[in-house]
């Protein structure tokens, strides 16, 4: 799959799960996961050390934004796609979408594996 297509399938993701209204934050996580899946795109859960990393970025990415709901978050991406889109999971719903650039998935990635960076030492 080329890049501009993934691009496009998570963008439509995203934009089918945007809320009809300014209050709602939230949309239900298994028709989203369907919606996902059918497109070709992976719904990868992370960790818990992963989930509070994206929260701290959530919260400080201007604006700035009130604490995430929910206790578990999902990473949305295409197969050849280096950046994803992240919800946070409140019991059934995924709330509070946000896009990660490739760079950030990388963190969110390293998080995951347990790669600690180094001042002065290469990766």
């Amino acid at each position: 799959m080329n890049q501009g297509l993934s691009t496009a399938m998570v963008a439509a993701l995203c934009a089918l799960s945007i809320p009809a209204s300014a209050d709602e934050v939230c949309s239900d996580a298994t028709a989203l996961k369907h919606r996902a899946e059918k497109h070709g795109l992976s719904w990868t859960m992370l960790t818990n050390d992963q989930r509070l990393f994206v929260s701290g970025l959530y919260v400080a990415t201007p604006p700035v934004s009130a604490r995430p709901f929910g206790d578990k978050a999902v990473m949305v991406q295409a197969k050849d796609e280096e950046g994803a889109l992240i919800y946070f999971i409140d019991g059934t719903r995924a709330c509070m979408p946000f896009a990660a650039t490739p760079a950030v998935t990388k963190m969110i990635m390293d998080v995951g594996s347990g790669i600690v960076s180094h001042e002065g030492l290469e990766e």
